[in-house]
């Protein structure tokens, strides 16, 4: 199976418009510490960036006893942390490895003052360790007080626990997603971390390079790990996946790539697929799901799994349905009894259940909303004796779910805080 074409997406006329009337000023306000010149030039080039966090803090790789943190910096020296578990007074401090990363790669945001301009930045990573299971901390980067947040470590096998789940997050496009994120993260739920469909961020949007998607994505990175699948975005732009995606995301979970991965809490592990690669029956992606399928279903205190990937296998909306994952895929789901399986791409809302697993689209994070029942009338899992889509809706939406003992509460909630559908998996 060849990699996936991808496929661009236009800005709007309106928007189009804007930009030819704003010109000049919607250039940069800041470059990276390795600028030329201590100050403003006579040209009007901004100061050199200072900032002690340029972008973040974000979670990522979760376990019982480990996690890592991260923020990105303009300054060389390393960043310290304090860390405190949540409901006591017993903070510890650790310092951060610093990798100096040099980008030669601007993409166009040209409707963001914020752009991610080319030059030389000081990733911080602080690899947390002999941390306690089933445990939420509180952390802040010493430099700079208002950035800070929360992360819990996995559960025990047999632990309650809830996670969210969202996909092709677009928050610069307007003001949507921070509706959701400010009904979904701002205390309501009791989230642990957040998987991510793919399609993290859209440079195609003309609204939001990473330097302006960190600050409005922070509800969401600061209330606990993000844990991200690749979607056809991560690879719109020249570099963008050496120069962006891996900068930020590279080393997310364990074992597998950098691209595809798991991650487990609660005895319940957690797959992640890039269906931009091959996945096809010889392919070193399925070898791999396939070989860890198994060897973590012979572990003791595994519980069930759950994949989550970027495009889907089954789509009544107006982009493409996939069949070689029903091919590929979908044998393994049912072999392994896979309950859940989350996708993104198609924007907007679908549950299907189809040989005891539970299917969903969520794709609602802020990019403009598709039409849920454009193919509907042409396929045959669309409709009569052979539906398989329960619920549909073209909303603005996260997810959460809740792991009890015998099932998996599903919900989904719009940017008014409405839950749109309420459902429930129940468990092998």
């Amino acid at each position: 199976m060849a990699p996936r074409a991808l496929r661009a997406r236009s800005a709007p006329l309106a928007l189009l418009t804007l930009l030819a009337a704003c010109g000049a000023s919607c250039s940069s306000k800041s470059t990276p510490a390795s600028s030329s010149g201590d100050d403003a030039g006579d040209d009007g080039a901004p100061p050199p960036c200072t900032a002690e966090v340029n972008k973040g803090p974000w979670v990522v790789a979760i376990d019982e006893t480990h996690a890592k943190l991260r923020w990105e910096s303009c300054v060389t020296a390393p960043g310290t942390v304090t860390v405190t578990p949540e409901g006591t007074s017993t903070p510890a401090k650790a310092t951060a490895s610093v990798q100096t990363v040099t980008t030669t790669d601007s993409p166009g945001a040209p409707f963001s003052d914020a752009q991610d301009v080319p030059g030389t930045w000081y990733e911080n990573e602080v690899a947390l360790a002999g941390l306690s299971p089933a445990t939420c901390y509180a952390y802040v980067v010493d430099r700079d007080p208002a950035a800070k947040g929360r992360f819990c470590t996995s559960r025990k096998p047999g632990d309650p626990f809830t996670f969210a789940a969202v996909g092709d997050t677009d928050p610069g496009l307007d003001d949507h997603f921070s509706k959701v994120e400010a009904n979904v993260y701002a205390g309501a739920y009791p989230i642990d971390f957040t998987l991510h469909m793919g399609d993290i961020q859209y440079y195609s949007s003309g609204f939001e390079p990473y330097q302006a998607w960190f600050p409005l994505m922070a509800p969401l990175l600061r209330r606990g790990a993000m844990l991200p699948a690749m979607g056809n975005h991560e690879h719109e732009e020249p570099h963008e996946m050496t120069e962006m995606v891996l900068r930020f995301w590279g080393g997310s979970g364990f074992d597998g790539t950098d691209l595809y991965y798991d991650f487990q809490s609660g005895g319940v592990w957690f797959f992640t697929v890039d269906t931009e690669l091959d996945f096809s029956a010889t392919s070193d992606q399925l070898k791999w799901l396939v070989g860890r399928l198994d060897a973590v279903s012979q572990l003791p205190g595994y519980r069930f799994s759950v994949v989550y990937q970027h495009r889907p296998m089954w789509t009544c909306g107006d982009s493409d349905d996939h069949p070689d994952e029903q091919a590929y895929l979908a044998p393994y789901f049912k072999k392994y009894k896979v309950p859940l399986v989350l996708w993104g791409h198609m924007h907007g809302y679908e549950r299907f259940v189809s040989d005891g697993t539970t299917y969903l689209t969520t794709a609602g994070g802020g990019g403009t909303i598709g039409d849920v029942n454009k193919s509907a009338s042409t396929k045959a899992y669309c409709n009569g004796a052979g539906n398989l889509r329960v619920a549909a809706a073209p909303m603005f939406h996260a997810m959460v779910f809740d792991v009890g003992a015998t099932s998996v509460h599903g919900r989904a909630i719009d940017l008014n805080g409405a839950i749109k559908d309420d459902f429930s998996v129940t468990l092998p």
